[in-house]
């Protein structure tokens, strides 16, 4: 790979990370609004956790349990570009960008807002499918 192309592909597999944890984000919400309604009530303003997408999976909701699809997806997708590539995993950005301002729906990434991001992903999953001829 050239310079210019390297560094343009590891930011597009940084991309694809940031989208995950986006997409992580949303199927979050999601779950507290529904499956785990019961662990969202439970907390008080300003308490934290660490959730997993373990915390997901098995999920009784279809459209969170599709979410976690795509998100284990994404990372397989992620985790091949950067092997078949010889990407040093030190040059990817694996933890969560913070966004430059809390005018994106719920706090998320400014680039999640926008469903043509999701379309440009799918886009990129059918493509690499092809590549690798699944």
């Amino acid at each position: 790979m050239t310079g210019d192309y390297r560094k343009d592909f590891i930011r597009s597999v940084n991309y694809l990370v940031q989208v995950r944890h986006g997409l992580f984000d949303e199927a979050m919400n999601l779950a507290m609004l529904g499956d785990l309604r019961d662990i969202n009530d439970a907390f008080e303003v300003g308490d934290t956790y660490t959730f997993e997408l373990a915390h997901l999976q098995n999920s009784a909701d279809s459209n969170v349990n599709a979410l976690v699809s795509l998100i284990e997806e994404i990372q397989g997708i992620v985790d091949s570009l950067v092997s078949v590539n010889n990407i040093d995993r030190k040059e990817i950005e694996w933890e969560l960008k913070q966004p430059d301002s809390d005018d994106s729906p719920r706090g998320s990434q400014k680039i999640f807002g926008c469903a043509r991001s999701v379309k440009t992903i799918l886009t990129c999953i059918k493509s690499i499918r092809m590549m690798e001829g699944l």
